[in-house]
């Protein structure tokens, strides 16, 4: 959501120090008892309506103002079901906030739920049995609450949970029964069962290290007789909030094992990025699925943690890894990843260098220029472009009808689909050539206008090559400011920024 101005005020005050605010958050059922969820902009989830209250606004009042700006739905905020103190959260440009959280049920009333401002990537009404992923964890854990609300609302007294809130560790387990280090962050479906994944322990080291070497390049690198350097290297990942062991459990068995490191970074306007180590799953676990699912999980762990880019690198011998991550996951080859091994000053393993595969997932790269042969597709409808939103927020495709009169761009979003005339791929090339500099994306949905000077005002401007608009489905008709520049990017025609927010483009 766009910052409100009074928090901008205070920061004005207080720099990037803690701010304690008030959030609202509002469960929408219409009259067949589904729910009203939007996919947010920011990370490509799928969440519960939510807002921050400006001061001296009532909650319900607030809320139902949310609700109306976000989605287009007029609602009756009915009960308050839950109310929690969420922890503490960082953003990428150092700001630290804290939230109480109320959690409301709402009625729908009138009004037909849409994408209504640029909050959403798409928004929709869903039964409660068949919910869309990736749902955020909060959202569910809401949802459920709410469902169950009997009169009486939900107060959080757990001990691990106003911890968590206090201290603001950001990869605490998610509140529930038993030792508090041992509690689930995902349960992970595996073939009949169920595994569970968690963070790791430092009993865990032993099975860990096996998982390690267990397979032809671990076993001449790892030696689980001798667990001093294991220890004490787990002691500090434990106590570094940058990095984050998580293991996989079956029936109290250790059979999977992920590493995720959170990097702060000067690139991409001060974006974090996420890298994945050491990935593993038991020989005996493998063919139900468990390595996608929970290197899924870490992607979307990633974003929620308001990283830009996940990043891995994977041995070069590991062939059928490195398939695996492109094909299953949508990882881009886009970059080499070089390793020099430090051993004894003047020994020969002390200059060794090896070249391995790895690199950034769905970002661009601004400085390099893309010809066709590096398009991800090849922009026909059995083979759409594979793209990314600007901020990384969220992945698409597009593809090129020529069948139709005239040639049409087809965007795939999520369930939405959008269209655009296929001149604009020209035509806006040409347009910021003649602007010679950066222009402002300035996305915007048509019920929106758009700022003067963007990419989104010239493509449905009177005075651009078309005289209008460049989408062609009535509703739908805008965000050409956030679906062509990446494509543009990826023909080799432009530069585009990819920042959190207020991005630009330019032409090559």
């Amino acid at each position: 959501m766009p910052t409100p101005d009074f928090i901008l005020a205070l920061r004005d005050k207080v720099g990037t120090d803690l701010l304690w605010l008030t959030g609202v958050t509002a469960v929408v059922r219409n009259d067949r008892g589904e729910v009203l969820l939007g996919r947010r902009t920011d990370n490509g989830q799928w969440a519960l309506v939510s807002g921050i209250l400006e001061p001296g606004e009532q909650p319900a009042v607030g809320l139902a103002r949310e609700i109306e700006e976000e989605t287009g739905v007029i609602a009756r905020i009915e009960a308050l079901t839950s109310v929690w103190t969420l922890p503490e959260q960082g953003y990428p440009n150092g700001d630290r906030a804290q939230y109480l959280d109320l959690c409301f049920l709402a009625r729908h009333l009138s009004g037909e739920a849409r994408v209504n401002d640029d909050e959403s990537l798409e928004v929709g009404w869903f039964a409660v049995d068949a919910l869309p992923e990736p749902l955020m964890d909060r959202a569910r854990v809401r949802l459920e609450r709410a469902l169950a609300f009997d009169g009486t609302t939900w107060f959080d007294t757990d001990e691990a949970t106003s911890a968590a809130g206090t201290t603001g560790d950001p990869y605490a387990a998610v509140p529930g029964p038993g030792d508090p280090a041992r509690r689930p962050l995902a349960t992970l479906p595996a073939g009949a069962g169920e595994v569970v994944l968690r963070r790791a322990v430092r009993t865990d080291v032993p099975a860990i290290v096996n998982l390690l070497a267990d397979d032809e390049i671990g076993a001449g690198r790892e030696d689980g007789h001798d667990l001093t350097g294991y220890l004490a290297a787990f002691d500090a990942i434990d106590a570094d909030r940058g990095h984050l062991l998580v293991v996989l459990e079956s029936k109290d068995t250790v059979v999977g094992t992920m590493q995720l490191t959170f990097l702060p970074g000067l690139s991409r306007g001060g974006a974090w990025r996420s890298q994945v180590e050491a990935v593993r799953v038991a020989a005996s676990q493998r063919g139900h699925g468990l390595g996608e699912a929970m290197l899924r999980w870490g992607i979307e762990e990633s974003r929620r943690r308001g990283c830009a880019v996940v990043q891995l690198t994977t041995d070069k011998r590991r062939t059928d890894a490195q398939r695996f991550y492109v094909e299953r996951l949508g990882f881009a080859r886009s970059h080499e990843g070089l390793k020099l091994a430090l051993g004894d000053p003047g020994s020969p393993e002390g200059s060794r260098t090896g070249l391995v595969s790895g690199g950034r997932p769905g970002g661009r790269s601004r400085a390099r220029p893309r010809t066709k042969v590096d398009v991800m597709g090849a922009g026909t409808k059995d083979d759409p472009w594979t793209l990314r939103t600007p901020p990384g927020s969220g992945d698409y495709t597009m593809y090129r009808d020529d069948d139709t009169d005239p040639p049409q761009l087809v965007c795939q979003v999520g369930s939405t689909r959008l269209t655009y005339d296929a001149r604009v791929i020209d035509d806006l090339h040409a347009w910021l050539r003649e602007q010679g500099d950066w222009v402002p994306l300035g996305s915007a949905d048509e019920q929106k206008p758009a700022k003067d000077g963007t990419v989104e005002a010239w493509a449905r401007s009177e005075g651009n090559p078309l005289g209008g608009w460049y989408g062609l489905r009535k509703g739908y008709r805008g965000r050409v400011g956030m679906y062509l520049p990446p494509l543009l990017e990826e023909l080799g025609l432009a530069e585009v920024e990819h920042q959190p927010r207020n991005n630009r483009m330019r032409a090559i």
